[in-house]
This record gives structure tokens, C-alpha cells and sequence, in this order.
């Protein structure tokens, strides 16, 4: 066997190395039994991690696009001015209901004007037609008539135009109500969207912490760039954790074993699908399957304090919950940056 320090060949019964005398005990050595339990240690800290991942990935992606909705001013339509409503059409209709009128009434006003005293309207009528001063009655009825109506449309288009100038002023006000709630709104959203800012940028440092950290991880070389993903990562560590595997390669490893279910159609290996069809998944992935679901309920408590950030006692009280999730994920990369160094002698 070789020290896993500094690579001398020492012998199996030796508890230190004769060249750099480690405590070789104390150094992981690759026997098989050992070898199997640290690549399933790494495999679950992987899962970990990638797990953190894809918490603070969705959970980012909301926030922004709740803040990118905020603090927007919208756009009121202005109210249409109300013309009074015309009594008439046009000037010819005025004048022939004038005329109408008029008529009736200068006839009315000749007839009983006559010296004739025949019985029957119609006869008195017609002898004030053939008199005199049958016409002249006439169009004195008709002056009278005219001057009726115009009094009459007068007082009506003074109406309207008194309503429509009342529903402009009330329709001015409904608009200018609007603009400045629109402006308490906007105000509101844009301190909000401040305090939500805070929440984003923490989470997104702890993103780029995180992934970084993975990247580490992944930089051992343990398990093959081909597979280097949360949906694959997941799969491996179930076959661990039951027993269906000890090693990543081989015939009987897990890198196969993926492979062969994927091709039967077991499990779905693309992370978007999954998250699309996630019931689908619950039996053949069900480690996957649950991360999912305690992630989302992470993810939807990130996000809901965030978008209550404008009530800053409750947010205050409960931003502990971001703080603390953030602060979990950091010990969780400390620790998994830790085991590196007892993970390299799984490197093929």
C-alpha cells in the first residue's frame, strides 16, 4: 500500500509511514470498504451542495423578477372631454320644429283674434286667411310660437352643458385621484424594491459562494465531467445510499446503471423536465423527488419575506429565516471544502 501523505510504498501492518512518519490510521487508506464508504460521503456532500445550488439559483431568479415588477408608473387614460349634447342636430331642425310651432300657434292667435264669429274653428280659419290682417295675425303667432321654442331650447342646452360640465369636472377628479394614488404606489414599490435588494444581493453572494465551492468539489475529478449535475448527482447518491452500487465505474457502477435507466425511460434526466413533471419522478427518483419539494419550500419562504419586505417589523422578525438559510449553506460549504483534502485519494 503507498501512504496517502506522501506516496511511499509502506507496508500493510505499518501505523506510520517510514518516510514521512504519518499516523496511517489516521490517513484514509483505499481498501475497498473504505473506498465505498468515502465516495459515498462525497457523493452526498455533492448532492448537498448541489441541492444549496439550486436553492439560491430559484430562489434569485424570483426575486428579480419581483423586483423588476415593481416601481413601474402606469399609464391612466385620460378622460374624454363631454360635449353638451345638442337639442337638435342641426339649425334645420330648429327651424322646422320652430316652424311647426310657430304655425299652429300664429293660427290659433289669428283665429281668435278674428271679428269673425262663425261657429267652427276651420271656418273662422279660413275667412282669416281671405281678411286683412289674416296674415299679419299669422306671422305674429308665429314670432310668438318661434320665441317659445327658443326659450325652451335655451333653458335645455343650459342643462346640458351644466351636466356635462358637472361629469368633466367629476371624470378630472376620478383621473386625478388616480394619478396620485399611481404616485404613492410607485414611491411605495421603489423603497420597497430596496429592502428587497438587500435579500437579492445577500442570496446571490451566497450563490456565487456556493457554486464556487462546487466547482472545487467537481475539480477533484471524482466523478466524470459527463455527470457533473443535480439530477445525476441525485441518482448516484440513491444508488449508494440502497446498495445497488460501490463504485462509479465499471460494469456494475453507477455511471452504468444511470445510463441503462435512462435508456429504459426510469428516470428523467434533464433537471427543467423534472421540475415539470416532478410526480413522475417520485418512485424511481424519489431522493431527487424530495430535495425538490424541500428546496421549493425553502425557496417559497426566500421568497414570500422578501416580497413582504416593505413591513419591516415583520420582515425584520422574520428575516432571520433568510439569514439563517444562508448561514446553513455556508457551514455546508466550510465543511464540504474541509473533507477535500480526505477526498483526493478517490481520484482516478
Amino acid at each position: 500500500m503507498f501512504c496517502e501523505n506522501c506516496g511511499s510504498s509502506i507496508l500493510n501492518s505499518d501505523q506510520y509511514c517510514t518516510n514521512c512518519g504519518v499516523l496511517i490510521r489516521n490517513v484514509p487508506n483505499k481498501t475497498s470498504k473504505n473506498t465505498t464508504r468515502s465516495l459515498k460521503d462525497y457523493i452526498e456532500k455533492v448532492f448537498d451542495v448541489e441541492k444549496n445550488v439550486y436553492v439560491l439559483e430559484q430562489g434569485t431568479a424570483r426575486m428579480n423578477s419581483y423586483m423588476q415588477g415593481l416601481g413601474h408608473p402606469g399609464h391612466p387614460q385620460q378622460p374624454q372631454i363631454q360635449k353638451p349634447e345638442s337639442v337638435f342636430a342641426d339649425l334645420g331642425d330648429f327651424i322646422v320644429i320652430c316652424g311647426i310651432i310657430g304655425a299652429i300657434i300664429g293660427l290659433i292667435v289669428a283665429v281668435s283674434t278674428s271679428s269673425h264669429q262663425y261657429e267652427g274653428f276651420f271656418m273662422n280659419l279660413i275667412l282669416t286667411f281671405f281678411s286683412g290682417f289674416g296674415w299679419a295675425r299669422i306671422g305674429i303667432g308665429f314670432l310668438i310660437g318661434a320665441a317659445i321654442v327658443l326659450a325652451i331650447l335655451s333653458l335645455m342646452a343650459i342643462k346640458s352643458r351644466s351636466d356635462s360640465n358637472k361629469e368633466n369636472k367629476q371624470a378630472a377628479q376620478r383621473y386625478e385621484n388616480i394619478v396620485v394614488q399611481d404616485r404613492q404606489r410607485v414611491s411605495i414599490e421603489l423603497s420597497k424594491r430596496n429592502q428587497v435588494l438587500q435579500f437579492f444581493n445577500a442570496t446571490d453572494n451566497e450563490l456565487a459562494n456556493t457554486r464556487q465551492t462546487l466547482a472545487q468539489v467537481y475539480d477533484l475529478n471524482i466523478i466524470h465531467p459527463n455527470y457533473r449535475n443535480f439530477v445525476a448527482v441525485a441518482s448516484f447518491h440513491q444508488y449508494f445510499d440502497t446498495g445497488r452500487c460501490t463504485t462509479l465505474d465499471g460494469p456494475n457502477g453507477a455511471y452504468n446503471l444511470y445510463e441503462a435507466e435512462r435508456r429504459q425511460n426510469m428516470i428523467i434526466g434533464q433537471l427543467d423536465t423534472v421540475i415539470g413533471q416532478l410526480e413522475q419522478i417520485k418512485n424511481n427518483q424519489y431522493m431527487l423527488y424530495d430535495a425538490i419539494n424541500e428546496s421549493n419550500r425553502k425557496i417559497d419562504k426566500i421568497t414570500q419575506i422578501s416580497e413582504m419586505a416593505l413591513d419591516y417589523n415583520r420582515a425584520n422578525a422574520e428575516n432571520s429565516a433568510i439569514i439563517a438559510n444562508n448561514t446553513r449553506i455556508t457551514k455546508n460549504n466550510m465543511e464540504t471544502l474541509a473533507a477535500i483534502e480526505t477526498y483526493k485519494f478517490l481520484k482516478e
